[in-house]
């Protein structure tokens, strides 16, 4: 019988502990899995905000890099339009200043201040000579500045056309 009561003892031990601790055990137990599984909720939310907010994002970003694009595109073609007429116009200037510095090239051969005579050659054939050189330098420049005219600002074309 005295295993009867030390049995009976720890029973009662054992009960008293249960009855003392269990009811707080399970009941921070509960909290525990309650707080588990608020966070596991509120992750939930966080990653589906992040996950909208990402799609938002590619979405803002892919619009961006569309208009960009488009952007990029545009100032391309105006830079290009912009060199080709740069380049055309300072063609067209360039030709008709080297046909102006042919024309003031032969023109100051017309009346040389100095000038090696050939006694050959009959002095009015050498001015013939001389001005038939300038004549075609002339028409060559009025030729330059007629065909090469829309390709250069207008106020250059009027005080080319007082040459002619």
């Amino acid at each position: 019988m005295p295993n009867f009561w030390v049995v009976l003892i720890i029973v009662l031990i054992v009960a008293l502990l249960l009855k003392e601790y269990l009811p707080g055990y399970a009941r921070e137990k509960g909290r525990n899995l309650a707080t588990r599984e608020d966070v596991a909720e509120i992750t939930r939310k966080v990653e589906s905000v992040k996950t909208d907010y990402s799609r938002e994002l590619e979405r803002v970003r892919a619009e961006l890099e569309a208009s960009n694009r488009r952007v990029q595109a545009e100032l391309d073609k105006t830079v290009f339009v912009h060199r080709i007429q740069f380049e055309t116009e300072f063609n067209a200037l360039s030709d008709v200043w080297e046909k102006l510095a042919a024309v003031r090239s032969t023109m100051s051969v017309l009346r040389p201040a100095m000038a090696i005579v050939d006694n050959r050659e009959d002095p009015h054939q050498a001015l013939q000579r001389r001005f038939s050189a300038f004549s075609t330098s002339v028409n060559a420049l009025v030729r330059s500045v007629h065909d090469r005219s829309p390709f250069y600002p207008q106020n250059i074309f009027e005080e080319l056309e007082v040459l002619r």
